[in-house]
């Protein structure tokens, strides 16, 4: 799983759309379901506190503790959410995630082209207090361009996130190694 992108097309639709209520079935589908996976057992109800995991089960690139309770707070005065409460929630915190995103994008794109190159996106990830290896960041960049620019649109830097989260920064070669080294252990110890 780790060694295959997430679809970029999927992945891209909660920064093309206004509101959730435009999102694919599919994707409206994964949302209802992260809601039933973390639901209080024995409620109808969500709590509060499991908002972070679900939006990380859910592959946000942007998970802010402090904009989550303000949300959460608009939304009720109690510390659980019901079906209604969390769609809006995820509807608000949709539109917070994608105007964050976008704005990072735009102070980083310094020269104002509407891409990033291999530089630009070093100092983003310095930003988020990642010190990458540029041939780390040459590899992400080669994975998301689908021009073959050697740039990164808005779009491709959305993808290339969520690669770099799900991949905790190692590069497709560093994963299969270390893929390897445990099943040879795992093997062997079993």
């Amino acid at each position: 799983e780790v060694l295959n992108p997430p679809d970029a097309a999927s992945m891209h639709t909660r920064f093309r759309v206004d509101d959730i209520a435009s999102f694919p079935h599919s994707e409206l589908v994964r949302i209802t379901e992260a809601f039933y996976r973390f639901k209080s057992i024995g409620s109808s109800d969500i709590d509060v506190d499991d908002l972070e995991k679900v939006l990380s089960h859910l592959g946000y690139l942007k998970i802010d503790p402090q904009e989550i309770a303000e949300i959460t707070q608009k939304l009720t005065k109690f510390c659980t959410l019901d079906y209604e409460e969390y769609m809006r929630f995820m509807r608000a915190y949709t539109s917070y995630e994608r105007s964050e995103v976008q704005q990072v994008f735009r102070a980083f794109d310094e020269d104002g082209s509407g891409s990033l190159d291999t530089e630009e996106i070093e100092q983003v990830m310095c930003s988020f207090n990642i010190t990458p290896f540029r041939s780390t960041v040459e590899s992400a960049i080669a994975v998301v361009d689908e021009n073959s620019t050697g740039t990164v649109e808005f779009h491709e830097f959305v993808h290339l996130l969520t690669i770099y989260m799900k991949t905790e920064g190692f590069t497709r070669h560093e994963v299969k190694d270390l893929y390897a080294v445990f099943w040879q252990f795992a093997v062997t110890s079993a």
